[in-house]
This record gives structure tokens, C-alpha cells and sequence, in this order.
């Protein structure tokens, strides 16, 4: 059979930076799906610790939530591009897309 290239693969093929986010490094927090007939909508909450790691008892260590999307049609489920997160700040979105971890930015 033929080889699928991974989304990032395709990307850099096309001359794109491309870049890995920190989704995957981390837990699941929680998992939800819908269904609506033969459709569904499904999101996976992923939490990751950032930065440096804890450092007193009194101050927990920074973490990001990354929520990959997902679109199920007929049982399959397609990943749905998401902002990327630069950087160790929670709630700091970046110009461009990701999907599945692989991200293309546009530089600041």
C-alpha cells in the first residue's frame, strides 16, 4: 500500500516552517463527544505542564489546556485545525494553524 505523509511532512514539502506544540506531552483531562445522527463532534482536553516545574508548595506549576476537535462522519473521526499556543503563557494564541500537534506560525 501507498504511505500516508504525516500533516507536517506535506506541510515542509511546501516550504513551511513547520512546528511541534506541546499537546501531546500531556494528560488527558477530559474527553466529550456529541452525536447527531451519522455525525459527531468530539473534543479531547489535553493539560500540560509548561515551563519550569514546581518550585513551593504554595505555587503550582504553570499549565496549558490544548483541546483538539475532532468532526466524526459515519465513524470517522477527522482531526479540526487549531490556534497554536506559543510560548509558556496559558491563553496566548498565535497566528496560524495546527493540527495534531503539527503547527504552521506565522513568525512575530
Amino acid at each position: 500500500g501507498a504511505a500516508v505523509d504525516a500533516p507536517g511532512q506535506v506541510l515542509m514539502r511546501w516550504g513551511l516552517p513547520v512546528l511541534t506544540d506541546r499537546s501531546f506531552e500531556g494528560q488527558v483531562a477530559s474527553q466529550r463527544y456529541v452525536e447527531h445522527g451519522p455525525f459527531a463532534w468530539g473534543t479531547v482536553r489535553l493539560r500540560t505542564v509548561v515551563g519550569a516545574k514546581k518550585t513551593s508548595a504554595r505555587k503550582p506549576s504553570p499549565v496549558k489546556v490544548y483541546d483538539h476537535r475532532y468532526l466524526g462522519v459515519l465513524g470517522l473521526w477527522l482531526p479540526v485545525p487549531y490556534l497554536p499556543q506559543p510560548g509558556t503563557k496559558a491563553n496566548m494564541y498565535g497566528l496560524g494553524a495546527c493540527l495534531l500537534g503539527q503547527c504552521v506560525c506565522v513568525p512575530k
